[in-house]
């Protein structure tokens, strides 16, 4: 059920950050900032949570670099 659910939500985030204009000065995308968030909230858990691999399925990819982490 969560993956169907993301599934929609990360395409309708997609489909809607594509007309967003990314400037030079931009470290993450729209797609990627909103979709962290995204995530969190979907399960209910801080963005800091979200921004670990290791709270990522296989099939959802979760970001290689996350906005507001330090690596």
């Amino acid at each position: 059920m969560e993956l169907e659910r993301w599934a929609e939500l990360s395409a309708a985030i997609s489909a809607v950050a594509f007309d967003f204009e990314r400037h030079k000065r931009d470290q993450h995308s729209t797609t990627l900032v909103v979709g962290v968030h995204t995530w969190a909230a979907l399960h209910d858990r801080p963005v800091g949570w979200a921004c670990k691999a290791k709270n990522w399925t296989t099939g959802t990819r979760g970001p290689k670099r996350c906005p507001g982490s330090r690596r």
